[in-house]
């Protein structure tokens, strides 16, 4: 999403928030962020954190959460997908 940014605006967004980073691609295309997608974004942005700090961890990694990151992934991987 951050080389998406980069492409469109020519400068590097200062947020490693996947819901920010869609917030801004849909104003930047004049496309409208729908509640889905931006749930998805801020979901997968909050076990970013979480990956990359394990001390931030909330609780245990379960089968059912890594299913929802999926299915969030590919929800926001076709939004982007549509962008173009």
């Amino acid at each position: 999403m951050k080389r998406e940014l980069i492409r469109e605006v020519g400068a590097r967004p200062l947020t490693h928030s996947l819901c920010e980073m869609a917030m801004r691609q849909g104003q930047v295309r004049a496309v409208e962020l729908s509640e889905d997608v931006a749930r998805c974004a801020k979901s997968l942005g909050e076990r970013f954190v979480q990956a990359m700090y394990p001390d931030a961890r909330l609780g245990r990694y379960e089968r059912w959460g890594a299913e929802e990151c999926l299915l969030c992934l590919e929800m926001l991987w076709r939004w982007i997908g549509g962008l173009k």
